[in-house]
């Protein structure tokens, strides 16, 4: 009996542990589940979206860097130079934010960010170093421009005054009748306005090359010395007087001068013109960079969202299936508990009902010999032994139903 009792306990709670351990093992697997969605999350949040939002403010700060370092080669305003400077501090400033991000999410594969911090810090740095070199050729190519400016009205008031001393000292031959001289002044007058002529080419080229960042127009311009140098050796071969000529020697230095000054400017110009191109290049490559970082980080956040959402449309999924799952083994467990109780139940009354059965056919027996013993008793005497035969068989039957009564209070008991 304690055994049956014992195997009953047993399956019951078999049942309900097998139950306990599905819903333990579901609701373990589906909270591993929303701890990795939560950690894409957070990665999301912390790292993916501060990472485009750095690439994309180093990428703004550049861009308004190499603006204002273009308006101050084209204007020279200083203002335009601080403003370019400004704006690359501030773009190192979102740099070293870049790296502390990479440093404050190492337990994710920030490699790949480090590399490209690394890549646009060196790129910074040489973009400043072409800019600083760009800045230094620029002034240079001002001052150029300066002295050209200078040696160019020099040259242009030089010549304007030989005219006006050539005129006056023709004002003087027409007062005589000194027809050579007058034809040598005349001659001496053509030559040099044939000079401004030239000086006037030779400035227009100048200005035209820097209206249209042209230095090439420089190279052509510069072929106009050496005509200018021909007709002023030409006009001191036989110069009017003294004073002319010491005009014309002066001219000529200027002419010097001022072919010396625009080789400056063409050499500045070219250097800045390099810088330029190199700033322009390394530029791109840090846009570049920062601009496919950006875009990196932005897809890795829609990635990682959209992995979340997948995720969580399966855990759902997952919940109402293993839901189901569980409540469709709980009834079936149910069932076979109630089977496993039931039928001993039923067999403890069947055997009850026929203990019963029993006891009143024995207390029958009983009944039908107590009236046959009264009869024998007051006819036969004699038949003592007979009646104490049948008292034992009564005390026979007595322990018979006493051990049918005892049995069916066991199995009461066990029901």
């Amino acid at each position: 009996m304690l055994k049956k009792n014992a195997g009953l306990t047993l399956k019951i709670l078999g049942g309900f542990g097998i139950i306990l351990v599905l819903t333990l093992g579901l609701g373990c697997f589906i909270a591993l589940k929303c701890m990795g969605v939560l950690a894409s999350s957070r990665a999301v949040a912390s790292f993916y979206t501060p990472q485009s939002e750095v690439f994309s403010e180093l990428q703004n700060s550049f861009l308004r860097a190499m603006a204002h370092y273009r308006l101050f080669i084209a204007t020279v305003d200083p203002d335009e130079e601080k403003l370019a400077k400004s704006n690359i501090t501030e773009a190192e400033k979102w740099l070293e934010k870049g790296y502390s991000l990479a440093s404050r999410q190492s337990q994710l594969d920030t490699d790949d960010l480090t590399s490209t911090l690394k890549r646009v810090s060196m790129a910074l740095k040489d973009y400043k170093n072409a800019a600083a070199k760009a800045a230094a050729a620029n002034k240079k190519m001002v001052g150029a421009r300066s002295d050209l400016k200078k040696a160019g009205d020099l040259f242009v008031d030089l010549c304007n005054e030989i005219l006006r001393c050539l005129s006056d000292s023709l004002k003087e031959l027409t007062a005589k009748t000194g027809n050579e001289e007058l034809t040598k002044l005349i001659a001496h007058m053509e030559i040099i306005k044939k000079v401004l002529v030239q000086a006037n080419r030779l400035q227009t080229l100048t200005l035209l090359s820097q209206i249209e960042r042209n230095p090439e127009l420089l190279s052509e311009a510069s072929k106009n010395f050496q005509e200018i140098r021909n007709l002023l050796n030409e006009a001191l071969t036989a110069p009017p007087d003294a004073k002319v000529a010491a005009m014309l020697n002066k001219v000529k230095s200027v002419t010097d001068t001022y072919r010396k000054v625009m080789e400056v400017l063409q050499q500045s110009w070219m250097e800045a013109q390099t810088s330029e191109n190199e700033q322009i290049k390394i530029g791109e490559d840090i846009l570049k960079l920062s601009k496919s970082n950006a875009l990196y980080g932005l897809k890795m956040a829609r990635d990682h969202v959209s992995a979340a959402v997948n995720e969580l449309r399966k855990l759902q999924l997952l919940s109402i299936v293993g839901t189901g799952v569980a409540l469709l083994i709980g009834v079936i467990l149910a069932i076979l508990l109630g089977n496993s109780i039931s039928r001993p139940v039923k067999r403890g009354v069947q055997e009850i009902t026929e203990a019963s059965s029993e006891v009143s056919s024995a207390a029958g027996q009983v009944s039908e010999l107590s009236q046959s013993l009264a009869q024998v008793a007051s006819e036969q005497a004699a038949n003592l032994e007979e009646i104490s035969a049948s008292l034992e068989e009564l005390s026979s039957m007595t322990k018979q139903n006493a051990n049918s009564a005892s049995q069916a209070n066991s199995l009461i008991e066990e029901v």
